[in-house]
C-alpha cells in the first residue's frame, strides 16, 4: 500500500530498494515489495547520515537503515537537516 505524500518538505533521496522523502505529516520509507511506512514528525527521535547510510530512529524504538544512492552528499545532508528542523530534534 502506497502512502500518498503532500507537498514535500525534504524531496525524495533514492535508495537501494526504493525512496524517502518527507511532507509535513511525516517521512515516508518506500521499499519495493513492502508497503509504505510512514513515520510522524512528532516520532521522529533522531535522524543521522554516516556516508550514504540514513538512519532513523522512532520513539517506538524502530530503527530504519536505508542506503542512500543519491549523487549528491550536499542534498542528501539538506535532508537529513530539514528533517531535524522539521521533527524538532536537537544536536547533541
Amino acid at each position: 500500500m502506497s502512502a500518498p505524500l503532500g507537498p514535500l518538505i525534504a524531496p525524495r533521496r533514492k535508495t537501494i530498494d526504493g525512496w524517502v522523502a518527507a511532507d509535513l505529516r511525516g517521512v515516508v520509507v518506500h521499499r519495493r515489495a513492502l508497503d509504505d511506512v510512514r513515520i510522524p514528525l512528532a516520532q521522529l527521535v533522531s535522524a543521522e547520515l554516516d556516508g550514504k547510510e540514513l538512519t532513523l530512529k522512532t520513539s517506538d524504538v524502530v530503527t530504519y537503515r536505508l542506503m542512500l544512492t543519491t549523487f549528491s552528499a550536499a542534498r542528501d545532508l539538506h535532508f537529513v537537516e530539514t528533517l531535524a528542523r522539521a521533527a524538532r530534534l536537537t544536536q547533541s
